[in-house]
């Protein structure tokens, strides 16, 4: 059986701020037949969780349109065109949404969000000893309430559903792996 599909068409279904939906015809390796596919072309995203020294997450609760409801996340957006790359960008979202600041910035890994649909890849980082340094700078978007969540306390937070967002939650295992491999803080407590 082959991997291989081959795009007869493709063309732009629709156009909304960076968000682009793209309808293509495609067909199989050796088969005819031709299915419509629609693919979403979003840039790329990053999520940081700065750690502070204490070992609490530092988060941001926010209406998310979606599931018109607010979640809890870490400071994260889309990686704008003038960001140098994914590590730039979670530094700048990291300020503007918390004001906390942070002297390394490491990578925890990268993701594709929902590979069926989506083109786009999501970006995780790690800030270890944040310390607010700054006013936040959020957008007119954004009504955005910092908050902090000891590291002892995060299994707890997706299992009673104060967390509920499955990107945010991948982002954590990465952040659990990162710190059982011990290249990193560890939760004492």
């Amino acid at each position: 059986m082959s991997d291989e599909w081959y795009i007869s068409d493709r063309s732009e279904a629709f156009r909304a701020f960076r968000w682009t939906v793209e309808r293509s015809m495609r067909r199989r390796d050796g088969i005819e037949e031709t299915h419509e596919f629609f693919t979403v072309r979003v840039p790329d995203f990053v999520h940081v969780f700065p750690v502070t020294p204490q070992k609490e997450l530092v988060l941001v609760r926010q209406f998310r349109h979606g599931i018109e409801a607010p979640t809890i996340e870490p400071p994260g957006g889309l990686v704008d065109p003038n960001d140098p790359g994914p590590a730039a960008a979670a530094r700048r979202e990291m300020i503007e949404e918390t004001g906390y600041e942070a002297a390394d910035i490491r990578p925890l890994g990268m993701i594709h969000p929902n590979p069926a649909l989506l083109a786009n890849r999501a970006y995780f980082f790690v800030a270890e000893n944040a310390r607010l340094r700054s006013e936040t700078s959020h957008e007119s978007t954004e009504d955005i309430h910092i908050l902090t969540l000891p590291l002892s306390e995060v299994d707890e937070a997706i299992e009673d559903g104060r967390i509920t967002n499955a990107l945010i939650i991948a982002g954590l295992k990465l952040l659990d792996l990162h710190r059982v491999r011990g290249t990193g803080m560890r939760d004492e407590g």
